[in-house]
């Protein structure tokens, strides 16, 4: 692994930009998004970050430190970037230690300000005694994550609260030598003893409680932030497979482009590239068998893959002062005439941010390279948009300013797209093994 730092592109917004989230309620949404895909991993980012803050509060961590811990625990698995690797990550023992870690903190270095995060999730599962070794002696707040995560993973909701408690313990406990960090230990052990710390993970509002105990932590983002927050989470969904690894960038540019040739207002500019970057978060639940698969999806297949915007509007909705976002992201899929899904919404239920979105979805995935095939030339994708306006599935006005300006917004595209290209490219690069 070399120390070069990833590329992470400058995102010029304009100075009226007023967008502001809380961080925090995004990173617990998307944490509850990444563990739906399968049965086995429900929660489990989110147990993990309640496991970690219940431990870092009976340390004391300053606040600083507490908040990247849960950065951290919320995304401590988006290197995993396969179903295989996901689930074997499941195991206790967990003899594959150190790959989708450190893929992990390679992913989260590419937003500056998980910088701290990034560490700790690369070292997340070293032992305690792993800096004996020669490497670089591991964060203190990996030794909180190592051990939450490991407590996650032994949670069972078919054995009673007590017998699952008890047997978490023991396990824990006779693992303890050389693995977790003492002090860490002692930590765990004082959680351990109040029935309340494994009633809350049991908790159906666990999500809600959580974000709710977390808000007052000091991590704030607005303006630029929202939007290069928005960029790396399109990495973490685009990077699960070389098919997909630069779609949600040339969205992004083509939203944004098309949002300012309308005449939006500067802030829904930023929103709309934003919502661009985010449109395909559901995805993210969806099984990598299914979003790989090389022939034909099934019709049951088929119901699954278009749930993914059904997912996007969960997650996004999660977030206050998301809701064009939310809406924008979500809707790429719908069409006027009724005929799109998931909601089989029609032109009264679809504001411009919506219709935008849809044609430049389409327009991205006419329009852009794949592995597997070349985009189409303009004037192809030209007549595939004007065919869609006339069935009346597609905003003609939305259709007609890309086609005036189809040239430089391809350029734009094609910008953008190869500069996430090229992240990806050393990604991969820093990654392999």
């Amino acid at each position: 692994m070399c120390n070069v730092p990833l590329p992470v592109p400058a995102l010029p917004l304009d100075g009226n930009d007023v967008l502001q989230i809380h961080p925090m309620e995004f990173l617990m949404a998307v944490s509850r998004t990444l563990d739906l895909f399968h049965p086995k991993l429900v929660d489990h980012h989110l147990k993990v970050t309640a496991i970690s803050h219940s431990l870092a509060e009976n340390l004391s961590l300053d606040a600083t430190s507490h908040t990247a811990l849960l950065v951290a625990a919320a995304l401590h698995d988006v290197g995993a970037l396969s179903e295989q690797e996901r689930l074997a990550a499941l195991s206790f023992d967990l003899a594959d230690s150190d790959s989708h870690a450190l893929a992990g903190g390679e992913l989260l270095a590419l937003f500056p300000l998980f910088v701290e995060p990034a560490a700790i999730v690369r070292d997340h599962h070293r032992p305690f005694d792993g800096a004996s070794d020669g490497v670089p002696s591991v964060p203190g707040a990996a030794h909180i994550l190592a051990l939450a995560d490991r407590i996650a993973i032994l949670l069972d909701n078919t054995l009673s609260l007590a017998e699952n408690a008890r047997d978490i313990r023991r396990a824990i406990d006779e693992s303890a030598p050389g693995r977790f960090h003492p002090t860490v230990l002692d930590a765990f052990h004082l959680s351990a003893e109040d029935r309340r710390f494994w009633r809350m993970l049991r908790s159906p509002s666990l999500l809600e409680d959580l974000q709710s105990e977390v808000r007052p932590l000091p991590l704030a983002f607005e303006g630029a932030n929202v939007v290069a927050m928005g960029q790396f989470f399109s990495h973490i969904v685009d990077f699960q497979s070389p098919f997909t690894a630069t779609h949600s960038a040339g969205v992004a540019s083509v939203a944004e482009r098309l949002s300012t040739l309308m005449d939006f207002p500067a802030g829904d500019r930023s929103l709309m590239r934003t919502a661009g970057f985010l449109h395909d978060l559901g995805k993210l639940a969806i099984p990598e068998h299914i979003i790989e698969k090389p022939g034909a999806l099934t019709q049951a297949e088929i119901s699954v893959m278009r749930s993914h915007p059904t997912h996007t509007r969960t997650c996004l909705s999660a977030v206050g002062g998301f809701e064009k976002v939310t809406a924008w992201a979500a809707n790429h899929h719908e069409r006027l005439d009724g005929s799109g899904y998931p909601n089989g919404y029609t032109a009264t239920d679809l504001d411009l941010g919506s219709r935008v979105m849809a044609v430049a979805d389409i327009f991205t995935a006419c329009a852009e390279e794949r592995p597997y095939r070349s985009g189409l030339p303009l004037e192809r994708v030209s007549g595939i948009l004007d065919d869609l306006v006339s069935h009346k599935k597609l905003d003609g006005d939305v259709v007609a300013t890309l086609v005036e300006h189809m040239d430089s917004v391809d350029i734009d595209r094609r910008t953008a797209q190869a500069e996430a290209s090229r992240t990806y490219e050393t990604f991969r690069a820093r990654t392999a093994t």
